[in-house]
């Protein structure tokens, strides 16, 4: 990732979460990345994307998972 996109921290963080998100088949986002990031978190970052809160992984875009890190 570019490091004008994200610091490196940031960065670290972001390959945890995706990892952790595409960890177990066929499950939504709500259930496989809290706790890194926050139940509420998570769904207010999923309804200002305009995306359902019963969302999996593999239904954002690379720069949706760049803004949910940041």
């Amino acid at each position: 990732i570019s490091h004008d996109r994200l610091s490196s921290d940031k960065e670290k963080q972001f390959f945890t979460i995706i990892k952790q998100a595409f960890s177990q088949k066929r499950k939504q986002l709500a259930g496989t990345i809290p706790p890194l990031v926050s139940k509420e978190k998570l769904i207010e970052f999923l309804t200002q994307q305009k995306l359902p809160v019963t969302a999996r992984p593999e239904e954002l875009s690379f720069e949706e998972w760049v803004k949910l890190v940041d």
